[in-house]
């Protein structure tokens, strides 16, 4: 490899390492996903996702991979829970560090657990 290659090679490592910031996604950029997505432009789980965004850090792509409907016939509730259980898990993991446990004992399970149903009775009750 001659020196003008190699300096050409050092010169795109450098550019090929910076970093760019991208913004997390709001509510308001949830919406215009849902929207095009699901064609969803109210449902009785968007203030249970606004309030995870609030609390959490998903970026539009982490957003929309969990809005796409992973088969032909999936509905708009499978989808808004999957997209749910997301920010919930790094809520559980942020608090579990915030604890300062790293493991996962029966109580941590049971809480765990509790929040899942309550969860469901609030999707199920929006859902009646």
């Amino acid at each position: 490899m001659s020196s003008s290659n190699l300096k050409f090679g050092q010169e795109m490592k450098n550019i090929m390492d910076m970093h760019i910031e991208l913004s997390y996604c709001g509510f308001d950029g949830f919406k215009m996903l849902a929207m095009n997505y699901l064609s969803l432009e109210s449902h009785f789980l968007l203030e249970t996702i606004r309030c995870l965004l609030e609390e959490t850090n998903m970026t539009p792509a982490d957003v929309a991979k969990n809005l796409m409907p992973k088969v032909s016939n999936e509905d708009v509730e499978t989808s808004l829970e999957r997209l749910i259980q997301k920010p919930l898990e790094a809520l559980r993991k942020r608090l579990r560090k915030e604890e300062g446990t790293s493991g996962e004992d029966s109580s941590e399970k049971e809480a765990e657990d509790t929040e899942d149903k309550e969860l469901e009775e609030e999707i199920d009750n929006g859902k009646s």
